[in-house]
């Protein structure tokens, strides 16, 4: 029986140890501990009866299988070096694996990400016959779950995920070798995009007739996602000399006064707190009073009868007299 043993098999016997013939393996040569020598026919380590008085130590004698005898030109047995403490344990590599982190975002308006994402472990030692297990460490506290898929596999696939952080650990195992990571997908809220205000103006259109010389434009129904900052009135076009005053042009409503007739077009003016505007037109027309022409009214027929001494009939108008052959009408 040769000195070739395999570490963990306890194959050297009670009083050697087998010596891996490098870094991660696990076949080697027995080797004997002090004192002892490895015989060839017996298969194992035997004690050395031959003692070396000069140096105080216990030698062995030097054999071809004894390849942990150190031999000199001499062929004088020589101590063994310092006995090796091996752990009867193969040693395992440590893979580095690492995990690409993927961050998405929602579309607006939607609380579940609709397309899939994937998230993969790259293990750097290892060989192509890495094995890969996942398991879910963290997730939002949502009531869609979302769904994983291959999660044996180096790469895993995610769908329908909610807002917040999803964390996975991967373990990767191969011949000897063994590593895990951490890596995360992070779901992001939507971008808000601001949009410009809607501004709106109740009737767009209307029309009143003097006497009336006041009339109420309302746009307090303008809109904004954020809310509207600031209204601001403007007259587009008005009969020559008329203007806004200072104090009407600020307010959600508009209240006109004085109005002449004629044509006129007013222009509302929103804005949000980051200056996009909106604006809404207007118009409005003033139709002056119907001049009709004077009536004229005489009163009742009247019936004179004749001879009379210069009768006076009277009718209701404006002293007018005229003399006739038959008399004086007289007109009040």
């Amino acid at each position: 029986m040769d000195s070739r043993c395999e570490v963990g098999l306890k194959e050297c016997g009670e009083h050697g140890l087998c010596e891996p013939l490098g870094d991660h393996r696990r076949d080697g040569h027995c080797r004997c501990k002090a004192g002892y020598y490895w015989e060839v026919a017996v298969g194992g380590c035997v004690i050395n009866s031959t003692a070396n008085s000069s140096a105080g130590v216990h030698a062995t004698t030097p054999t071809l299988s004894n390849t942990f005898a150190i031999q000199n030109t001499s062929s004088a047995s020589q101590t063994l070096p310092p006995e090796k403490d091996v752990s009867s344990k193969p040693q395992v590599e440590k893979l580095v694996v690492n995990i690409n982190n993927k961050t998405i975002e929602l579309t607006e308006g939607s609380s579940i990400y609709e397309g899939k994402v994937t998230l993969s472990a790259y293990a750097i030692g290892g060989d192509s016959d890495c094995k890969y297990e996942w398991m879910l460490l963290q997730r939002p506290k949502s009531d869609d779950t979302g769904s994983v898929s291959d999660l044996r596999s180096q790469t895993i696939t995610l769908m329908h995920l909610s807002q917040g952080v999803y964390v996975f650990k991967v373990e990767v195992t191969a011949a000897g070798a063994h590593g895990e990571a951490v890596g995360n997908v992070t779901v992001k809220p939507a971008q808000h995009t601001n949009q410009p205000p809607k501004a709106i103006i109740v009737s767009p259109s209307q029309a009143i007739k003097l006497p009336t010389s006041g009339v109420i434009i309302d746009g307090s129904t303008s809109t904004d996602d954020d809310g509207i900052q600031s209204f601001a009135w403007e007259v587009v076009t008005a009969p020559l000399g008329y203007k806004l005053k200072n104090s009407e042009q600020a307010s959600p409503t508009l209240q006109l006064t004085d109005l002449i007739a004629g044509n006129y077009t007013i222009m509302l003016r929103v804005k949000d707190k980051e200056g996009l505007e909106g604006n809404a037109t207007t118009l409005l027309t003033v139709i002056k009073e119907t001049d009709y022409p004077p009536t004229a009214n005489a009163g009742g027929d009247q019936i004179i009868y004749l001879p009379q001494v210069r009768p006076d009939v009277v009718f209701c108008s404006k002293h007018t007299v005229s003399e006739t052959i038959e008399g004086i009408l007289r007109k009040h």
